[in-house]
């Protein structure tokens, strides 16, 4: 009885052993992904240097063109849309003695984060020193996937729906006439984070005589 009882009682602690190390196995092992650059030289955004333009035989206007540095197919296809913008805004300038007289000037905006970069391209119509309205483009790439993440995804990623923004406008913004600024944000709107991961609000109040350029911080 003694051996039997023995035998029993070592199959048992064997069993339970066997389900411990099967448990234990079995936990997944949690990773951060990040996406691989396609020059491990250069930060996840970094400009390749164009060319220069003189203005007015004084200012000198400089133009480099942005690369995100992402290595997937998306990204490719983003990094040629932006050259081509620049390359073909370039081709319809109107240069008189080597100075810039009118067409498209450019500049930007970025920021990088752990888990973004933003670029805002800003461009707006130049003639002989007067500058025309401000529009922009804007990429936001989330750096888990290499994906230019939409205004909803990025929204969402921040607890805020969509439907919430018109509230948050009345919020911050003091003007009697903050209905008409929740309209033009309604029409179009655009969102980046800066270098403190901060989530802007970015959109433009137009009417025949003037533009109000709208950049508010959201969370």
């Amino acid at each position: 009885m003694n051996k039997k009882l023995f035998i029993i009682i070592f199959l048992l602690l064997v069993i339970v052993g066997c389900k411990k190390e099967v448990t234990k196995e079995s936990k997944p092992v949690e990773e951060t992904i990040v996406v691989k650059k396609v020059n491990e030289l250069e930060d996840y955004l970094y400009f390749d240097s164009y060319k220069t333009f003189n203005m007015n035989g004084l200012d000198v206007y400089k133009l480099d063109i942005p690369v995100i540095n992402v290595d997937n197919s998306n990204i490719s296809t983003i990094n040629t849309e932006i050259k081509s913008f620049i390359l073909s805004s370039v081709n319809d300038y109107v240069m008189n003695n080597d100075i810039f007289i009118k067409g498209r000037y450019i500049t930007y905006d970025y920021y990088i984060t752990k888990e973004y970069v933003s670029l805002v391209i800003k461009f707006t119509n130049y003639y002989n020193g007067s500058f025309d309205n401000e529009n922009v483009l804007v990429y936001n790439i989330d750096l888990k996937n290499g994906i230019n993440i939409d205004n909803k995804s990025l929204l969402k990623s921040f607890l805020i729906d969509e439907n919430e923004l018109p509230m948050i406008i009345r919020t911050k913004l003091d003007s009697e006439d903050v209905e008409y600024s929740v309209t033009s944000m309604k029409n179009e709107y655009y969102l980046y984070l800066d270098n403190d991961s901060k989530l802007h609000l970015l959109f433009f109040e137009r009417d025949d005589e003037e533009q109000i350029k709208r950049d508010l911080i959201i969370n």
